[in-house]
């Protein structure tokens, strides 16, 4: 079903307020799990692979602090959102590829991002781009032997992580997810108020019209 423009323009401003908040967030959310991995990451996995996913992960982090302080002074608009998303996709794609590839504790997370933009954007030109990264960097991850660029994590280790992930990834799902839709459902009853109004103010015109050509005649 194609939006109508007054319910697409309600939409988009909920997207603005949603992704307003969500980035807001996301780095409350992201903070303790990063800490988590690097406490499990470092005493159980080679130095220079504990080096390289802790510098992509603290970046990311970092970014989303930036992110998150720039948020609190103005709202995130669809633009804004979209390339965030872009860019935490791809530093995913790259811890992922420094902490065993497809079978990294990271890939999980994955799907963060990109179920973001799908909620929010849709069947758009924007979701189908966030859509073909997320194979394409899957596919690339897939194509990594194993061992490249660093041994494979033990599986105890790999298991405690996979567990961190993927409950980072339900709160992050849950923040965005959830409240994209509770704002389309919003959208959607705003435009069934405005409808009302303006089928109530129609009424009362042609009421009004009507008593005044009696009055006439």
């Amino acid at each position: 079903m194609v939006a109508t423009p007054p319910l697409r323009s309600l939409q988009r401003a909920q997207i603005r307020g949603v992704g307003t908040v969500f980035l807001r967030l996301r780095p409350l959310l992201v903070a303790p799990a990063v800490l988590t991995s690097w406490v499990l990451l470092w005493p159980n996995a080679a130095r220079s692979q504990s080096l390289a996913v802790t510098a992509v992960s603290g970046s990311l982090l970092a970014f989303f602090a930036i992110e998150a302080a720039i948020a609190r002074r103005r709202e995130v608009d669809e633009r804004w959102l979209l390339r965030s998303l872009v860019v935490t996709l791809l530093g995913l794609l790259v811890a992922a590829f420094g902490s065993g590839a497809l079978a990294s504790p990271y890939v999980p997370l994955l799907f963060a991002p990109a179920v973001t933009a799908f909620a929010a954007f849709g069947r758009s030109r924007a979701s189908a781009m966030m859509f073909a990264l997320l194979v394409a960097g899957v596919l690339a991850l897939a194509a990594v032997p194993e061992g490249v660029p660093f041994p494979p994590l033990s599986t105890d280790l790999r298991r405690a992580m996979v567990a961190v992930t993927i409950v980072l990834c339900a709160a992050l799902l849950r923040v965005s997810v959830a409240g994209l839709s509770d704002a389309h459902a919003e959208a959607g009853a705003a435009l069934d108020r405005l409808r009302a109004e303006l089928l109530a103010g129609a009424s009362e015109r042609a009421v009004a019209v009507e008593s005044i050509g009696a009055k006439v005649a």
